[in-house]
């Protein structure tokens, strides 16, 4: 084993325990990984969540992890939610779509 495998061990190693502490932060304040995801945009931890790596996720989830990242401008993520069969009419609890909140934030291009 080289210095270099070394490293490379060691940074899969502090990638996983990333990823663990997101996953606990996550529980702690009431969202879903995927939701948590989509709202900071990151992709990497979105995408592993819609394969499955992080347990399976309901409608809702999606529909929130949609809305969260339309808000923000999170275009790449909500395309990838789109993709991935989340619903582009679902609603927020006052009635609002993800188009209208991008749109109402300034962030139509997510669309």
């Amino acid at each position: 084993m080289t210095d270099n495998d070394d490293y490379d061990n060691e940074q899969d190693d502090d990638n996983d325990e990333i990823e663990d502490e997101n996953e606990q932060v996550c529980c702690v304040i009431g969202l879903s990984v995927l939701v948590s995801a989509a709202a900071k945009g990151d992709l990497l931890l979105l995408e592993r969540t819609l394969g499955g790596e992080h347990g399976e996720f309901s409608e809702e989830d999606i529909s929130m992890a949609l809305l969260r990242a339309a808000c923000l401008g999170n275009a790449t993520c909500v395309s990838r939610l789109l993709a991935h069969g989340a619903d582009p009419d679902c609603e927020d609890l006052d009635g609002d779509t993800p188009l209208m909140l991008a749109a109402t934030n300034n962030h139509i291009g997510a669309f």
